[in-house]
Protein backbone atom coordinates (compact mmCIF):
# COMPACT_ATOMS: atom_id res chain seq x y z
CA UNK A 1 0.00 0.00 0.00
CA UNK A 2 1.82 3.54 -0.94
CA UNK A 3 1.96 5.30 1.95
CA UNK A 4 0.78 8.68 2.76
CA UNK A 5 2.92 11.84 3.71
CA UNK A 6 3.87 11.50 7.54
CA UNK A 7 1.33 13.66 9.66
CA UNK A 8 2.33 15.25 13.25
CA UNK A 9 1.32 12.37 15.21
CA UNK A 10 4.15 10.07 13.75
CA UNK A 11 6.81 13.06 12.86
CA UNK A 12 7.91 13.31 16.63
CA UNK A 13 9.02 9.55 16.11
CA UNK A 14 10.60 9.65 13.09
CA UNK A 15 14.67 9.27 14.48
CA UNK A 16 13.72 6.16 16.91
CA UNK A 17 14.48 3.07 16.10
CA UNK A 18 12.05 0.92 14.68
CA UNK A 19 11.59 -2.53 17.10
CA UNK A 20 11.20 -5.65 15.19
CA UNK A 21 7.33 -6.26 16.42
CA UNK A 22 4.75 -4.97 13.94
CA UNK A 23 2.87 -3.50 16.76
CA UNK A 24 5.98 -0.97 18.43
CA UNK A 25 5.33 2.52 18.26
CA UNK A 26 1.56 2.40 17.64
CA UNK A 27 0.61 3.23 20.98
CA UNK A 28 2.89 6.51 21.12
CA UNK A 29 1.23 7.78 18.38
CA UNK A 30 -2.34 6.88 19.67
CA UNK A 31 -1.30 9.03 23.18
CA UNK A 32 -0.01 11.65 20.98
CA UNK A 33 -2.95 11.94 18.89
CA UNK A 34 -5.13 11.88 21.98
CA UNK A 35 -3.59 15.20 23.29
CA UNK A 36 -4.79 14.32 26.94
CA UNK A 37 -4.43 17.11 29.25
CA UNK A 38 -1.71 15.66 31.42
CA UNK A 39 1.46 14.26 29.36
CA UNK A 40 1.58 11.28 31.67
CA UNK A 41 -1.90 10.45 30.45
CA UNK A 42 -2.22 7.26 27.81
CA UNK A 43 -5.50 5.92 26.37
CA UNK A 44 -5.03 2.54 28.84
CA UNK A 45 -5.90 4.75 31.38
CA UNK A 46 -9.88 5.16 32.43
CA UNK A 47 -9.21 8.59 33.03
CA UNK A 48 -8.16 9.19 29.39
CA UNK A 49 -11.63 7.54 28.36
CA UNK A 50 -13.14 9.95 30.96
CA UNK A 51 -11.18 12.82 29.69
CA UNK A 52 -12.28 11.69 25.89
CA UNK A 53 -16.07 11.64 26.81
CA UNK A 54 -16.12 14.93 28.70
CA UNK A 55 -14.38 17.09 26.15
CA UNK A 56 -16.17 15.58 23.25
CA UNK A 57 -12.55 16.28 20.88
CA UNK A 58 -10.08 14.23 19.59
CA UNK A 59 -7.59 14.63 16.37
CA UNK A 60 -8.20 13.69 12.94
CA UNK A 61 -9.38 10.12 12.60
CA UNK A 62 -7.94 9.47 9.00
CA UNK A 63 -4.43 11.02 10.16
CA UNK A 64 -4.69 8.58 13.30
CA UNK A 65 -5.59 5.35 11.19
CA UNK A 66 -2.93 6.61 8.25
CA UNK A 67 0.12 6.93 10.89
CA UNK A 68 -1.10 3.41 12.35
CA UNK A 69 -0.98 1.76 9.09
CA UNK A 70 2.06 3.23 8.02
CA UNK A 71 4.13 2.48 11.64
CA UNK A 72 2.70 -1.10 11.11
CA UNK A 73 3.98 -1.23 7.50
CA UNK A 74 7.25 0.51 8.56
CA UNK A 75 7.53 -2.32 11.60
CA UNK A 76 6.75 -5.24 8.59
CA UNK A 77 9.45 -3.96 6.29
CA UNK A 78 11.94 -3.18 8.87
CA UNK A 79 11.81 -6.57 10.72
CA UNK A 80 15.10 -8.40 11.52
CA UNK A 81 13.20 -11.93 10.86
CA UNK A 82 12.50 -13.03 7.48
CA UNK A 83 10.31 -15.66 7.91
CA UNK A 84 6.61 -15.22 6.86
CA UNK A 85 4.06 -15.08 9.81
CA UNK A 86 2.73 -17.58 10.74
CA UNK A 87 -0.05 -19.76 8.64
CA UNK A 88 -2.55 -19.80 11.82
CA UNK A 89 -2.78 -15.91 11.24
CA UNK A 90 -6.47 -14.95 10.61
CA UNK A 91 -7.74 -18.40 10.53
CA UNK A 92 -11.58 -19.46 11.55
CA UNK A 93 -11.61 -22.30 13.61
CA UNK A 94 -12.92 -22.13 17.35
CA UNK A 95 -10.73 -22.90 20.14
CA UNK A 96 -13.33 -24.43 22.88
CA UNK A 97 -10.47 -25.09 25.61
CA UNK A 98 -9.73 -23.20 28.56
CA UNK A 99 -7.79 -24.09 31.87
CA UNK A 100 -9.58 -24.38 34.59
CA UNK A 101 -8.05 -21.94 36.88
CA UNK A 102 -8.81 -19.30 34.38
CA UNK A 103 -11.75 -16.64 35.96
CA UNK A 104 -11.72 -14.45 33.31
CA UNK A 105 -15.64 -13.42 32.91
CA UNK A 106 -14.77 -12.57 29.23
CA UNK A 107 -12.79 -15.67 28.50
CA UNK A 108 -15.75 -17.66 29.99
CA UNK A 109 -18.09 -15.81 28.04
CA UNK A 110 -16.06 -16.20 24.81
CA UNK A 111 -15.50 -19.85 25.22
CA UNK A 112 -18.98 -20.45 25.70
CA UNK A 113 -20.15 -19.01 23.06
CA UNK A 114 -18.17 -21.06 20.38
CA UNK A 115 -19.18 -24.67 22.46
CA UNK A 116 -22.86 -23.67 22.42
CA UNK A 117 -23.36 -21.52 18.94
CA UNK A 118 -22.62 -22.55 15.60
CA UNK A 119 -20.03 -22.41 12.95
CA UNK A 120 -20.93 -19.29 12.38
CA UNK A 121 -18.51 -18.06 15.69
CA UNK A 122 -14.88 -18.71 16.14
CA UNK A 123 -12.77 -17.52 18.80
CA UNK A 124 -8.70 -16.23 19.64
CA UNK A 125 -8.00 -15.50 16.03
CA UNK A 126 -4.45 -14.78 15.74
CA UNK A 127 -3.52 -11.55 13.70
CA UNK A 128 0.23 -11.58 13.94
CA UNK A 129 1.62 -14.57 15.13
CA UNK A 130 5.25 -14.02 13.80
CA UNK A 131 5.15 -10.03 14.13
CA UNK A 132 4.75 -9.50 17.53
CA UNK A 133 6.41 -10.40 20.91
CA UNK A 134 5.06 -13.32 23.35
CA UNK A 135 3.26 -10.76 25.42
CA UNK A 136 2.21 -8.31 22.36
CA UNK A 137 0.72 -11.70 20.90
CA UNK A 138 -2.27 -11.83 23.28
CA UNK A 139 -3.72 -8.60 22.47
CA UNK A 140 -2.92 -9.11 19.27
CA UNK A 141 -5.59 -12.20 18.90
CA UNK A 142 -9.37 -11.15 17.87
CA UNK A 143 -12.19 -12.77 20.82
CA UNK A 144 -14.60 -13.14 18.35
CA UNK A 145 -15.14 -13.56 14.70
CA UNK A 146 -18.61 -13.47 13.91
CA UNK A 147 -19.12 -14.85 10.44
CA UNK A 148 -22.79 -12.18 9.52
CA UNK A 149 -23.12 -14.25 5.88
CA UNK A 150 -20.80 -15.00 3.08
CA UNK A 151 -18.02 -12.67 2.94
CA UNK A 152 -19.10 -10.49 5.91
CA UNK A 153 -17.68 -10.70 9.38
CA UNK A 154 -17.55 -8.76 12.53
CA UNK A 155 -14.79 -8.62 14.46
CA UNK A 156 -15.55 -8.17 18.21
CA UNK A 157 -13.35 -7.21 21.26
CA UNK A 158 -15.09 -8.79 24.37
CA UNK A 159 -15.77 -6.68 27.52
CA UNK A 160 -17.64 -7.34 30.19
CA UNK A 161 -15.06 -5.69 32.94
CA UNK A 162 -12.06 -5.24 32.29
CA UNK A 163 -10.52 -1.87 30.80
CA UNK A 164 -12.80 0.53 29.56
CA UNK A 165 -14.53 1.44 26.00
CA UNK A 166 -11.68 3.73 24.86
CA UNK A 167 -9.28 0.76 25.32
CA UNK A 168 -11.65 -1.32 24.02
CA UNK A 169 -11.97 0.24 20.17
CA UNK A 170 -8.25 1.13 19.89
CA UNK A 171 -7.39 -2.62 20.35
CA UNK A 172 -10.08 -3.92 17.94
CA UNK A 173 -9.26 -1.11 15.49
CA UNK A 174 -5.87 -1.91 15.67
CA UNK A 175 -6.57 -5.65 15.04
CA UNK A 176 -8.69 -3.74 11.85
CA UNK A 177 -5.60 -2.49 11.10
CA UNK A 178 -3.64 -5.49 10.93
CA UNK A 179 -6.34 -7.31 8.79
CA UNK A 180 -6.00 -4.38 5.92
CA UNK A 181 -2.07 -4.90 6.04
CA UNK A 182 -2.49 -8.92 5.84
CA UNK A 183 -4.91 -8.04 2.82
CA UNK A 184 -2.57 -5.72 1.26
CA UNK A 185 0.49 -8.29 1.88
CA UNK A 186 -0.64 -11.44 1.38
CA UNK A 187 2.06 -12.95 -1.17
CA UNK A 188 4.86 -11.29 0.69
CA UNK A 189 3.27 -13.04 3.96
CA UNK A 190 2.61 -15.90 1.91
CA UNK A 191 -1.02 -15.82 3.06
CA UNK A 192 -2.18 -16.04 -0.94
CA UNK A 193 -1.31 -19.95 -1.51
CA UNK A 194 -4.31 -20.42 1.72
CA UNK A 195 -7.25 -21.11 1.72
CA UNK A 196 -8.46 -18.23 4.16
CA UNK A 197 -12.20 -17.36 4.09
CA UNK A 198 -11.55 -14.27 6.30
CA UNK A 199 -8.84 -13.07 3.84
CA UNK A 200 -11.56 -13.05 1.23
CA UNK A 201 -13.99 -11.02 3.29
CA UNK A 202 -16.06 -8.34 1.66
CA UNK A 203 -16.78 -6.58 4.81
CA UNK A 204 -15.53 -6.54 8.35
CA UNK A 205 -17.44 -4.72 10.99
CA UNK A 206 -15.08 -3.95 14.19
CA UNK A 207 -17.39 -4.32 17.27
CA UNK A 208 -16.51 -3.83 20.92
CA UNK A 209 -19.49 -5.77 22.64
CA UNK A 210 -20.05 -5.43 26.59
CA UNK A 211 -23.06 -5.11 28.77
CA UNK A 212 -24.70 -2.02 28.78
CA UNK A 213 -23.48 -0.77 32.18
CA UNK A 214 -20.06 -1.03 30.69
CA UNK A 215 -20.64 2.12 29.06
CA UNK A 216 -22.49 4.03 31.82
CA UNK A 217 -20.98 7.56 32.18
CA UNK A 218 -19.42 7.65 28.94
CA UNK A 219 -20.68 9.93 25.92
CA UNK A 220 -18.56 8.12 23.37
CA UNK A 221 -21.36 8.05 20.19
CA UNK A 222 -19.70 11.00 18.53
CA UNK A 223 -15.97 9.19 18.90
CA UNK A 224 -17.16 6.10 17.22
CA UNK A 225 -18.74 8.04 14.56
CA UNK A 226 -15.21 9.73 14.07
CA UNK A 227 -13.43 6.73 14.44
CA UNK A 228 -16.01 4.56 12.06
CA UNK A 229 -15.62 7.38 9.07
CA UNK A 230 -11.52 7.29 9.25
CA UNK A 231 -11.60 3.92 9.04
CA UNK A 232 -14.18 3.63 6.29
CA UNK A 233 -12.19 6.59 4.40
CA UNK A 234 -9.12 5.10 4.48
CA UNK A 235 -10.05 1.48 3.55
CA UNK A 236 -12.10 3.10 0.61
CA UNK A 237 -9.07 4.94 -0.84
CA UNK A 238 -6.85 1.81 -0.69
CA UNK A 239 -9.17 0.04 -2.81
CA UNK A 240 -8.71 2.71 -5.83
CA UNK A 241 -4.85 3.25 -5.18
CA UNK A 242 -2.70 0.32 -3.66
CA UNK A 243 -2.57 -3.36 -3.34
CA UNK A 244 -6.25 -3.56 -2.25
CA UNK A 245 -6.79 -2.32 -5.64
CA UNK A 246 -10.18 -4.28 -7.06
CA UNK A 247 -11.28 -5.09 -3.51
CA UNK A 248 -14.93 -4.61 -2.60
CA UNK A 249 -13.69 -4.74 1.23
CA UNK A 250 -15.49 -2.19 3.34
CA UNK A 251 -14.98 -1.47 6.72
CA UNK A 252 -16.51 0.62 9.86
CA UNK A 253 -16.13 0.32 13.38
CA UNK A 254 -19.11 0.58 16.25
CA UNK A 255 -19.71 -0.13 20.18
CA UNK A 256 -22.20 -2.20 21.34
CA UNK A 257 -23.98 -3.81 23.70
CA UNK A 258 -26.09 -6.71 25.44
CA UNK A 259 -29.42 -6.20 25.96
CA UNK A 260 -30.74 -3.78 29.00
CA UNK A 261 -29.60 -6.23 32.51
CA UNK A 262 -27.71 -8.85 30.79
CA UNK A 263 -25.31 -10.29 33.30
CA UNK A 264 -23.11 -13.17 32.53
CA UNK A 265 -23.39 -16.39 34.13
CA UNK A 266 -21.51 -19.69 33.28
CA UNK A 267 -25.31 -21.27 33.77
CA UNK A 268 -26.77 -19.66 30.50
CA UNK A 269 -27.48 -22.45 28.12
CA UNK A 270 -28.14 -21.88 23.99
CA UNK A 271 -31.60 -20.42 24.16
CA UNK A 272 -30.51 -17.60 26.74
CA UNK A 273 -26.99 -16.91 25.31
CA UNK A 274 -28.45 -16.87 21.30
CA UNK A 275 -31.13 -14.84 22.40
CA UNK A 276 -28.89 -12.46 24.50
CA UNK A 277 -27.04 -11.64 21.21
CA UNK A 278 -29.78 -11.64 19.01
CA UNK A 279 -30.95 -8.70 21.57
CA UNK A 280 -27.20 -6.67 20.84
CA UNK A 281 -27.85 -2.89 19.94
CA UNK A 282 -25.62 0.12 19.79
CA UNK A 283 -24.22 1.50 22.81
CA UNK A 284 -24.47 5.03 21.74
CA UNK A 285 -27.46 6.56 19.84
Amino acid sequence: MKKTNESKYSRSRAQKPISCTVLSGTEEIINCWMTFEKKSRQYVHKSACQELSRRGSCGDAVALIEDLYNKIDANWMERKRVKAPSPENWRYKKMQGIARNNKSPEKQLERSIVQLLGDDWVNEVPTASGLTSSHALKRANIDLVHRIRPACYEFIELKIVSNHPLYAAIEIVRSGLLYIHARANQEQMKYSSTDNELLKADEVRLRVLAPDQYYCGYDLGWFEKRLSAGIAKFVASAVQTSQLRGSRLIVDFKFTAFPAGFQWDRGYGKEKLQAALNGVTPAFS
